[in-house]
């Protein structure tokens, strides 16, 4: 008879500092190194509570004071020279075909330093999501890089005016007053000038640049009192033909007398 195989969930000749998920193999870490590194960042970020009164430069410097948290606790260890048999064990695997099979358990690394607390007392999952969130709070508005979640866009400078704002968020071009007049018989003309905004956000070549303008025309016609209006979808490419350096102008022709255009 072959001697009953550990249950999965037990340390095999590993102090319980030196287990986690991952069993019967030992994992390479100390979880009281871990749990007093996590102590500390958990502890300096609640200096510096977030609040939904904050303004956005208060949130702005909180974020970086969480980054500087992040990066000011390294998880260090220096394993104690004791004897001790963690790691130098053959320990049973029960196989995903459901066959038991033997392996040396891994290693025990006798001292080691990570950044920001990312031992082996964390899984895969569980680095990544630290990862992720050291750059959400690292991100800088201004830097060029779009964070988001935190940015709409970021052109690296914190200006308004063009097009990407203070806040690295992006300035929606507001509808923009048109000029219209009888330009001949039976057609009437249209224009519109480029905002500021439009205009620079261009010259940059930004991401949030406008495209295009959209434009509706209502046609009107009111034989023998009785109103009816049709309405005409436009769309025209800034910098496209009917759109210069500063203004766009259009032409409809074919007016039928009697029609009101607005």
């Amino acid at each position: 008879n072959t001697a009953p195989s550990p249950p999965l969930g037990e340390p095999m000749n590993c102090t319980a500092a030196q287990c986690q998920y991952e069993y019967p193999a030992p994992t390479m870490c100390d979880w009281s190194s871990h749990a007093s590194c996590e102590a500390g960042v958990a502890e300096c970020q609640a200096q510096a509570a977030f609040s939904v009164n904050d303004t956005f430069d208060e949130r702005h410097a909180k974020h970086a004071a969480h980054c500087a948290c992040f990066h000011a606790f390294n998880e260090t260890y220096v394993d104690p020279d004791l004897p001790y048999e963690c790691g130098n064990v053959t320990v049973r695997r029960l196989t995903p075909a459901g066959e038991w099979v033997e392996e040396v358990a891994n290693g025990w690394v006798r001292s080691y330093e990570r950044r920001v607390c990312t031992s082996e007392c964390m899984n895969e999952t569980e680095k990544a999501l630290r990862w992720q969130r050291v750059a959400y709070d690292c991100a800088v508005c201004g830097d060029g890089d779009i964070m988001p979640g935190r940015e709409t866009c970021d052109d690296a400078n914190r200006v308004d005016g063009d097009g990407c704002s203070y806040e690295c968020q992006i300035e929606v071009p507001e509808p923009v007053p048109v000029q219209m007049w009888q330009s001949g018989l039976l057609e009437v003309s249209l224009r519109w000038n480029h905002t500021a905004l439009a205009r620079r956000a261009d010259r940059l070549g930004a991401l949030h640049r406008v495209l295009r303008y959209e434009m509706a025309l209502n046609i009107t016609k009111c034989p023998h009192g009785r109103c009816t209006t049709r309405v005409e979808a436009y769309s025209f490419e800034y910098g496209g033909l009917s759109c210069g350096n500063r203004s766009c102008l259009f032409t409809r022709p074919r007016v039928a007398s009697g029609d009101f255009v607005t």
